[in-house]
């Protein structure tokens, strides 16, 4: 009876805590900003879900989406592979991109669990045999600019959720690009050719280890095909990546 009593009371008093909680720290939808109920187990209101696009896996060469987790299309089977594999969560579009510009460029990180959350529900499990976890690198004058690596805070947040090793340093930036925001496809690549290096502290790391690459926002994939080639050139053969969002695949063929 006392017990059952106790029971009662417990609950009661849990249910109110989470109403004094939900009240004091709304939960927002990362795209919209409306409320949504601090407990319920989901990210987006019930509206922003039907218009947001999920990306499943995709082609690490030619970037098209594929059914088979082969890491390749069929159209790009005979080609020399510089990513194992690649994944990416949402299509980056006009309902998932503020998300990402208001946390790169306006410094907001109200949504930057709520990021990392997406992706390691989607594909944690996929990576869970990487041992090291890297994050696109920007350059010392970028960084310095912006005040730090949206990559980097994803990456290391992931790897609380994780567990995984977080090697912030395993490649540098060896050149200050221009953004590749206003370059086309052929430029892009061009522009990011050569400009990671591998860091020699960390010569002694097995070569057979795999690496996981996380970054925020693919386009091209320039950029990771050219980090990704950074580790393939001195020996590593097992090299993965994850975004938050890639943009439209047919819109970068056209550029």
């Amino acid at each position: 009876m006392i017990l059952n009593m106790l029971d009662i009371i417990y609950t009661n008093l849990i249910k109110t805590i989470r109403c004094i909680i939900s009240f004091a720290y709304p939960k927002r939808c990362p795209l919209c900003s409306d409320y949504i109920d601090t407990y319920l187990n989901i990210i987006f209101c019930s509206n922003c879900v039907k218009h947001i696009s999920r990306c499943g896996s995709i082609c690490s060469i030619c970037h098209t989406e594929i059914i088979e987790d082969t890491g390749l299309c069929n159209k790009c089977t005979s080609s020399p592979v510089i990513l194992n594999s690649l994944r990416a969560v949402l299509l980056y579009n006009s309902n998932t991109k503020s998300v990402i510009l208001n946390f790169k460029y306006h410094k907001n990180f109200e949504h930057i669990n709520t990021m990392v959350k997406l992706m390691f529900d989607a594909y944690g499990e996929h990576f869970s045999n990487c041992k090291i976890i890297i994050a696109i690198p920007l350059h010392i004058k970028k960084i310095r600019a912006r005040g730090f690596n949206q990559s980097v805070i994803l990456a290391k947040r992931y790897c609380k959720l994780s567990g995984q090793k977080f090697i912030p340093d395993l490649i540098y930036r060896n050149k200050n690009t221009i953004s590749q925001t206003s370059l086309k496809k052929l430029e892009r690549s061009k522009n990011v050719e050569g400009i990671f290096t591998f860091n020699k502290r960390y010569n002694s790391i097995n070569r057979d280890t795999s690496i996981l690459i996380i970054d925020d926002v693919m386009s091209t994939g320039s950029t990771l095909n050219s980090c990704a080639k950074a580790l393939r050139d001195i020996g590593f053969t097992k090299i993965h990546a994850l975004v938050y969002a890639r943009t439209d695949k047919e819109k970068n063929s056209r550029e």
